[in-house]
């Protein structure tokens, strides 16, 4: 009977989050980031071709004075603008409302994605923390492709936990590494960066079989017998099934690459070229800027955000720490997207870090979690309450911010004072 009533207070939690996302959108856009590119694209998907675009933009970047971008971003994004560019046109609601039902979906997936690691009322605080975020629902009302990927993202990484790190199994092994492989396509064919959940599929899967082969290593060990390279690196038990079953990920992934570059190509290949620009200042100041300043964001509009963020820190430390057998694979894809950030020239907003915040509170929460025990009932619930009463103070101070912004936007009428749409 709880779970049902946890269940249906996600319900009405998401359902408040997609009111409140509606209730942000503009009419409008600025005049940054890379919008027109992606309607662009989708424009030419419905009508004169990719090719046709991709000629006209290599000219423009070409000939410009400063050089603002690839020839064509991943086409993930546009492909899903598409239809309804072709059904809307030029609306800006409606070709926002795309992010949006991603957003709804991200939302979905905390449920399915983080209920084995917490309780249902912590479960429940976490999606409140995602669906009454000011921070988050701000960037819905942008034509950016942040959503999309934040949603086939988090779902890839809890599809490595179910399959690799838990070894849960839906239909069969091989059905579920199709899906995995697909999922990890569909983030790659958004952002390039997609390529990390591969990667980290992978050394979840190393990880995986060294965890299983260490029991054999040390009874061989106790037994006084060598153990050979090649019985390191491909024991008796490893057999061709299971290395069928295990690239399957890998070759699914790769044809849907193939099949996807042979229909449009060309998609985010130049940003590569930035790479050269990497020094050991920009290293240093990058580290300082993902690590100690930006996350911050998250919690932008309340009294003394970064203060909380710094508050938070130690929590989702020892939450990690805590979970490292369970959720090693998290740490892989938080730190190569981090490692990948560093070395990245050029920084950018909080945006960036849409993936890997989801990981983020939710080793806070299970931080918060460490330190709740007590003797006695009473001592639990006093220190449960002086634990997680900053969590509700957050979640209210979120949900009024973003009630806030909603009002100031339905008495404009949706317009904007700036932008291309004025």
């Amino acid at each position: 009977m709880k779970d049902v009533n946890a269940f249906r207070l996600f319900v009405l939690i998401v359902g408040v989050g997609c009111l409140l996302l509606w209730g942000t959108l503009t009419k409008g856009q600025d005049w940054g980031d890379d919008f027109a590119s992606y309607i662009m694209q989708a424009r030419s998907l419905t009508e004169e071709g990719p090719r046709s675009f991709i000629e006209a933009n290599r000219f423009t970047i070409e000939h410009s004075s400063n050089s603002m971008g690839p020839v064509a971003y991943p086409w993930g994004f546009p492909v899903l603008l598409a239809p309804v560019y072709a059904v809307f046109g030029l609306d800006m609601i409606a070709l926002k409302a795309v992010g949006g039902l991603f957003y709804l979906f991200f939302l979905i997936s905390l449920w399915f994605v983080f209920r084995r690691a917490h309780s249902a009322s912590v479960l429940l605080c976490l999606v409140c923390l995602f669906a009454l975020n000011p921070t988050i629902l701000a960037s819905s009302n942008f034509i950016m492709s942040d959503l999309p990927f934040l949603f086939f993202s988090t779902l890839s990484v809890g599809l490595i936990g179910a399959f690799i790190t838990r070894v849960r199994v839906t239909r069969s092994r091989v059905a579920d590494g199709i899906v995995l492989g697909l999922v990890i396509a569909a983030a790659f064919f958004i952002r390039t960066n997609g390529g990390l959940l591969l990667i980290s599929l992978g050394l979840s899967q190393i990880v995986m079989y060294l965890h299983l082969q260490a029991p054999i290593w040390r009874q061989k060990r106790l037994e006084n017998q060598t153990i050979s390279l090649r019985g390191f690196f491909i024991p008796e038990m490893v057999s061709l099934r299971s290395l069928l079953i295990q690239a399957a990920p890998y070759a699914t992934f790769f044809c849907a690459v193939l099949v996807w570059e042979f229909m449009l190509p060309e998609g985010g290949g130049s940003h590569v070229n930035a790479l050269k620009r990497i020094s050991p200042t920009t290293l240093r100041d990058h580290v300082y800027y993902y690590l100690t300043l930006l996350p911050a964001d998250f919690f932008a509009g309340i009294p003394y955000s970064r203060a909380v963020y710094a508050a938070s820190l130690p929590f989702a430390i020892i939450g990690a720490i805590q979970r490292t057998r369970s959720d090693y694979h998290v740490w892989i894809y938080v730190m190569l997207t981090l490692a990948l950030y560093i070395v990245w020239p050029a920084t950018q907003g909080i945006r960036f870090l849409f993936p890997i915040l989801p990981f983020y509170i939710s080793f806070v929460l299970t931080g918060l979690g460490v330190f709740q025990g007590g003797k006695t009932p009473f001592e639990r619930r006093i220190r449960k309450l002086g634990l997680y009463v900053p969590v509700f103070l957050v979640i209210g101070a979120f949900g009024l911010l973003s009630a806030r912004g909603v009002y100031e936007n339905m008495r404009r009428g949706r317009e904007t004072s700036f932008g291309p749409f004025t």
